[in-house]
């Protein structure tokens, strides 16, 4: 790798079985799994390290979803849910509700959804892609506090 004067450092980005040899046990890693990797190949180095307790694969559909669950039902995914009709296309591709992890946006998810999804066992995942760490800076972290409040209270 090289640092920000172009010099070469004595790092390198570690392999996937290297990074799931590292943190298995310790973490959870959230696997982004872009549109040229199949997901067969990621599947089989998770396996390999028997991570599977470690790993949460993100998917962007109801059918990729589908087809992780199908390769892997032991494996937790994330999936986007934004209101209750993407909950019905998930539960269309008979994945278990105690294998998904609700990705509810960029934003401040709906009660009634998050209660919803509650109520199923599902859990939620909030992304801020700086939405709200920009609102936070502007309000003095007050929003960030509402946050934690409808989490605990949903």
């Amino acid at each position: 790798m090289l640092d920000n004067n172009k010099k070469i450092t004595p790092y390198k980005i570690p392999t996937l079985d290297e990074a799931l040899a590292w943190g298995k046990g310790k973490v959870i890693f959230t696997l982004d799994i872009k549109n040229d990797v199949p997901y067969e190949s990621v599947i089989n180095v998770i396996r390999q390290q028997r991570a599977e307790s470690s790993v949460v694969i993100i998917t962007y559909s109801a059918g990729q979803a589908g087809k992780v669950h199908n390769l892997a039902g032991d494996l937790m995914i994330s999936a986007s849910v934004k209101n209750l009709d993407d909950l019905a296309r998930l539960n269309e591709k008979d994945i278990p509700d105690n294998k998904l992890l609700a990705f509810v946006g960029t934003r401040e998810a709906d009660p009634e959804l998050t209660k919803v999804l509650h109520d199923h066992g599902i859990m939620c995942i909030l992304g801020t892609q700086g939405n709200l760490d920009r609102q936070a800076a502007k309000k003095d972290f007050s929003c960030m506090l509402a946050l934690l409040n409808v989490v605990q209270t949903s």
